[in-house]
């Protein structure tokens, strides 16, 4: 596994957005109509950067945006009835990265990157910080929709209430370099 704060810059630096307006600008570019509709919501800077650069990266083949509403849960849970998570090919899978900036590059190529906006106690509560949940993994998202309460309307109220928030990174598959691992981000000027 990669070292965290390694990771997390390699993002930053691999994906080569640095500002909201750029990130803006790839998600314009990236994301589906309704994707770029949903994530208008949401103006923490931070968050859409990072978004933007995790995106850039890793390459999925298509973005789903969870806003908590019943559809987007049903689409996940028969995600997972479905089975569609395929396994790392095991066959010296993790010899062919040079170096661990190369590992990053195009880890959900072909999925579908599932983020999410999560609260681990109700909306307002003084619990802990807000998570931004990214994964190509269905059950992953399953299980965090089914562990906290969906914020995604209040997601940016509550950065600004807590001060920072919580980012964890997943991708399916049994050798992946990137597997479950979170970041703890404090935006400026917050």
């Amino acid at each position: 596994m990669l070292d965290r704060e390694f990771e997390r810059d390699a993002f930053l630096s691999l994906g080569g957005i640095r500002t909201g307006e750029e990130a803006i600008t790839f998600l314009d570019g990236y994301l589906d109509g309704e994707s770029k509709v949903k994530l208008k919501k949401i103006s923490n800077e931070m968050v859409l950067v990072n978004i933007a650069n995790i995106i850039s990266v890793t390459g999925p083949g298509a973005v789903f945006i969870n806003s908590g509403y019943n559809y987007e849960k049903e689409w996940i849970e028969a995600r997972c009835r479905m089975a569609e998570e395929e396994s790392v090919p095991a066959d010296g899978d993790s010899s062919r990265y040079a170096d661990g900036q190369s590992r990053l590059r195009g880890l959900m190529e072909g999925k579908i990157m599932m983020i999410g906006f999560y609260h681990r106690g109700p909306s307002g509560d003084e619990s802990p910080v807000p998570i931004l949940e990214i994964s190509s993994s269905a059950h992953v998202m399953y299980g965090a929709d089914e562990s906290y309460r969906n914020c995604f309307s209040d997601f940016d109220a509550e950065i600004e209430k807590h001060g920072q928030f919580r980012m964890y990174i997943h991708t399916a598959g049994s050798l992946c370099p990137v597997h479950e691992d979170h970041f703890l981000f404090t935006p400026a000027g917050v």
